[in-house]
């Protein structure tokens, strides 16, 4: 019995639950324990409808010279493509004997909804057949072709090199781009439509590493001109430090074989608040350790094509200020975003000037602005090391910056609406009387009489053009509305986390992928980022049925939440939440 309180919230839910995945959450939960393949299916195949994989794929078998003649194959590239999505639900391993197992664990007609044509499952070749259709698969988006069976001298590795059309190479990679985020678009598209409407267009961008096997032949200190390579020889070394390029690093501990997955995720609309919408991962990009030039417009690109709007957008220190401006600040400044970043020691300073304005913090302040205030960041270093580790001399030197910062305010241009279409914008002049600065030499009262300033995108020169984009954000940093917005960034730190989890997807461990190469391990994070995007979606409806607080004990059974299907009740607490503690025994 659903209490009268809670009735109009699981009504509203069990609605999102059937827009989802087409039936009440009592009847999911039942058939997620006892039908297990089935939901997984169901979901898939909702997915790739969402994606339309049925479409993108003849028309690239057609694009390579490859027509409809000759036998049709069992394994369909399409198929195994829903069979990897199956398999990444079921249990993240993505291993070919283990997605040959499942196939024999399905009944005819669900290996006919999924495309396989054949069903004789006593047949020991299952696991051939899903290497060739991978295979066929990644003959259409491989940008990295060559042969993987065994490592390869430097002299063969040389000639794969050779033998790669960059033009064919290219045409690739941009079908694997939008293969993989056509995948996660369908998903993020199971997302009830008025929950999706709810997105306010925040985003985060991060990159995460995603180890590959084959480190062993990899080139390191001891044979940096070693005999043989990698046979995952597009990978990379990655590093925590720095850029992630670990290519010169020789500490066996402290690095990783690997590519870098880049993702955005939706954030909340505002910082503190409690989100009204799953926030699942919406973009994808990959790419070798550290070597992320292009790749965030690329993705900024994908999420334009697929009408996204941005609004913040939330990065660290590799992409934003790091990145060239023309590269990524630039085509987000002319889409009207506001970025938020954080800064070196030594960017916190002026970093950019135009007229009587200069660039401190990311915001522009006119220029009569006091040095202590422009360089209070530096003043605090200062005072901190020479603080050392008198806790009381510290605590003074913290008070000192807070007290600058404050003080900014007074001097600080305030916008005046939103960018215009050349990305110019218009700030105001703070009021002269609200400050007294006097000119250090002549003691003479310093004062800006404007009322208005239009700052262009290129306030500087040559190669210093567009270094107020470069550096420029929407809030000063390091005050709290900054701090807010930035805190933010952890979403998608913890996206990433999220698909990493040895229980699910757990894409950290490259043994549960053992196909070699980039692109198997690219199509595998895409299949995690789907199953997460879906249990996020799950999660969030559940969260609105709920009876108690759901857990990983009772997450799975129908009674842990309210269901459409119960006859409305009166406000009784009880019937929201089982007794901690049996009847006492009657007399």
């Amino acid at each position: 019995m659903i209490p009268a309180r809670h009735h109009d919230r699981v009504n509203h839910a069990e609605a999102w639950m059937q827009e989802s995945f087409g039936m009440t959450n009592r009847r999911y939960t039942s058939k997620q324990r006892n039908e297990s393949l089935e939901v997984c299916l169901f979901d898939a195949l909702r997915v790739m409808d969402n994606a339309g994989v049925d479409d993108l794929i003849p028309k690239w078998r057609r694009e390579e010279g490859l027509g409809p003649r000759g036998a049709k194959q069992i394994i369909s590239e399409r198929a195994v493509i829903a069979l990897m999505l199956v398999q990444m639900r079921v249990d993240g391993d993505l291993r070919f004997n283990n997605m040959a197992n499942t196939i024999t664990l399905l009944t005819n007609s669900q290996r006919e909804r999924m495309g396989i044509r054949k069903h004789d499952i006593t047949q020991p070749n299952w696991y051939d057949r899903i290497w060739s259709a991978v295979e066929r698969l990644q003959r259409l988006v491989d940008a990295y072709p060559g042969p993987r069976k065994k490592l390869p001298t430097r002299e063969s590795y040389a000639a794969i090199l050779a033998a790669r059309d960059p033009e064919a190479c290219e045409r690739k990679r941009v079908r694997l781009s939008l293969l993989c985020n056509r995948l996660v678009e369908g998903s993020v598209l199971l997302m009830p439509r008025e929950l999706r409407r709810r997105f306010q267009g925040n985003h985060a961008l991060d990159a995460t590493k995603i180890p590959l096997n084959g480190k062993y032949g990899g080139p390191s200190s001891a044979r940096p001109n070693g005999h043989h390579l990698s046979a995952s020889y597009d990978g990379g070394w990655w590093v925590r430090n720095g850029s992630h390029d670990g290519s010169g690093s020789t500490s066996h501990d402290k690095r990783c074989w690997a590519i870098e997955a880049e993702i955005t995720t939706m954030v909340a609309n505002a910082p503190g608040e409690a989100a009204t919408f799953p926030l699942l991962a919406n973009g994808v990009s990959f790419h070798k350790p550290g070597a992320i030039k292009g790749e965030g417009l690329r993705l900024i690109e994908s999420l334009l094509s697929r009408g996204y709007t941005i609004d913040h957008f939330i990065a660290d220190r590799a992409y934003l200020p790091n990145s060239v401006a023309e590269e990524l600040q630039l085509p987000l400044a002319l889409l009207g975003a506001k970025l938020v970043f954080d800064d070196k020691d030594k960017e916190r300073g002026k970093m950019a000037q135009y007229e009587d304005l200069i660039l401190v913090g990311g915001v522009w302040y006119i220029n009569i602005m006091p040095k202590s205030l422009i360089n209070a960041h530096a003043l605090y270093e200062q005072a901190h090391e020479k603080a050392g580790k008198d806790a009381e001399a510290i605590r003074a030197a913290k008070e000192n910056l807070a007290q600058r910062l404050s003080e900014r305010k007074t001097f600080r241009m305030k916008p005046k609406g939103i960018r215009r279409p050349n990305g110019s914008r218009q700030f105001m002049y703070p009021d002269p009387s609200s400050y007294t600065v006097a000119d250090p030499k002549t003691g003479e009262l310093l004062s800006i009489e404007k009322k208005t300033i239009v700052v262009p995108l290129a306030t500087g020169k040559g190669d210093k053009k567009h270094e107020a984009v470069k550096f420029g954000q929407e809030y000063p940093h390091d005050e709290p509305k900054w701090a807010g917005w930035y805190g933010l960034r952890n979403t998608v730190e913890a996206q990433n986390a999220y698909i990493k989890d040895s229980s699910t997807e757990d894409i950290e461990d490259p043994k549960k992928r053992r196909a070699r190469g980039n692109t198997f391990a690219s199509l595998a994070v895409t299949m995690a980022l789907v199953s997460a995007n879906i249990r996020k979606i799950l999660t969030f409806i559940r969260a609105h049925l709920s009876r108690v607080d759901v857990t990983s004990k009772n997450r799975s059974f129908e009674n842990t939440y309210y269901s459409a299907e119960d006859p409305p009740g009166y406000d009784n607490e009880s019937a929201a939440t089982p007794p901690e503690s049996p009847p006492p025994p009657e007399d």
